[in-house]
């Protein structure tokens, strides 16, 4: 009987020690880094493609932004020689732009219009037949015809600087037609400065005055 107690006793302890006892839980093994993707390189920019020149007769045939030199349409920048200095020329006594000139000023309009230069000096010359005081106001008229057209042909008149020199600044010096010819002209001159002829035309007065009888 006492044996039997005892075991029985010991079974319930037993059961006991194993119902308190925590359950061992075997860890999982840490899942192993992603494989880094791989990513392709952005394809290398493509050069764009040198620009083909348009050959051309005249500037009508290329872009606003363009002339026409040696045959090609070539885009218009501030160091372009063509849109530099630009002389057209008058008949004796005349302020009226011949239309031979037109075709300058047109260039010279489309220079003015892509450049956007700050100004451009628009200078009036003559002869050196003629008063120092009629030659001065002939120069001035030869200079607004000049401005008159160029605004005609979309420059804005703000952007247009007028100043005369009638006989004082001839470009040839000798005394006969082919010569004054090319001094009957108006200039333009894009960001020119005036020039003082302010002494030239007091002495050129003077020396008038003492000529007359």
């Amino acid at each position: 009987m006492f044996r039997k107690l005892a075991v029985a006793v010991l079974a319930a302890a037993s059961v006991t020690a194993c119902a308190h006892q925590k359950p061992v839980v075997q860890a999982e093994a840490p899942a192993p880094p992603p494989s880094p993707v791989a990513v392709a390189a952005p394809p290398a920019p493509t050069p764009p493609a040198p620009a083909l020149k348009v050959s051309c007769a005249t500037d009508m045939e290329c872009t606003s932004d363009q002339l026409c030199t040696d045959g090609a349409c070539t885009a218009i920048t501030p160091s372009l020689a063509a849109c530099g200095l630009t002389r057209v020329h008058f008949d004796f006594d005349e302020a009226v732009i011949h239309p031979d000139e037109f075709t300058l000023l047109q260039r010279a309009a489309r220079c003015i219009r892509a450049n956007q230069p700050a100004h451009v000096l628009i200078t009036g010359n003559a002869d050196e037949r003629g008063t120092v005081e009629y030659n001065l106001a002939l120069g001035q008229r030869r200079a607004a015809a000049v401005s008159t057209y160029l605004q005609e042909l979309g420059v804005p008149a703000q952007r247009l600087e007028l100043v005369t020199y009638g006989k004082e600044l001839p470009i040839c010096a000798q005394h006969d037609e082919a010569c004054w010819q090319q001094n009957r002209r108006a200039g333009l001159h894009p960001g020119g400065t005036p020039r003082d002829i302010t002494a030239q035309v007091s002495a050129d007065e003077q020396r008038e005055k003492t000529a007359r009888p």
